[in-house]
């Protein structure tokens, strides 16, 4: 039996996944804001300026996360700008990293639903550092002498990386 632990794999299908994961993550941040209800009389539109003013947090979370996903996304990508092939150990790594990634939109949830409770705050700041930390442990696999990365890279700008 051939071991192919160790096989040389393209990286088109982790990207194509990866798209895919943040591209659903995303799109269910959104579905966490809930349009309000208002009452249908000659106070609506005070009553729902009020309830969009009261629903700024949750915009906020909406922002914070979009925009993080969107940071972690952009540096997964440049990441494979310099990773040119994949192994299985990377599959593996990757697939760490997107749990959490997909995970991001309940977390997110949980913090716009009990807002300032702590439990929220430490799962919500506890998948952000997984993500990073994933994200860091991916790059420094890859690169670590030259595994599945460019060679013509300096150890300065593979250390700096990360």
């Amino acid at each position: 039996m051939q071991d192919t632990t160790n096989e040389s794999l393209p990286t088109n299908r982790i990207e194509g996944l990866s798209d895919g994961v943040f591209g659903i993550a995303m799109t269910l941040l959104i579905f966490k804001l809930d349009v309000p209800d208002v009452i249908i009389d000659n106070n609506m539109n005070q009553a729902l300026t009020d309830k969009l003013f009261n629903m700024i947090p949750q915009f906020e979370n909406y922002f914070i996360s979009f925009i993080l996903l969107g940071l972690y996304w952009t540096r997964h990508q440049l990441q494979f700008k310099h990773i040119k092939q994949a192994d299985r150990n990377l599959l593996w790594i990757n697939i760490f990293f997107l749990v959490f990634v997909g995970l991001l939109p309940f977390t997110t949830g949980l913090l716009m639903k009990y807002t300032g409770l702590e439990i929220p705050q430490f799962l919500y700041s506890l998948n952000l550092l997984i993500i990073g930390f994933a994200l860091a442990i991916h790059w420094i696999y890859a690169s670590w002498n030259y595994r599945l990365i460019n060679k013509d890279l300096t150890k300065e700008f593979i250390k700096n990386y990360t």
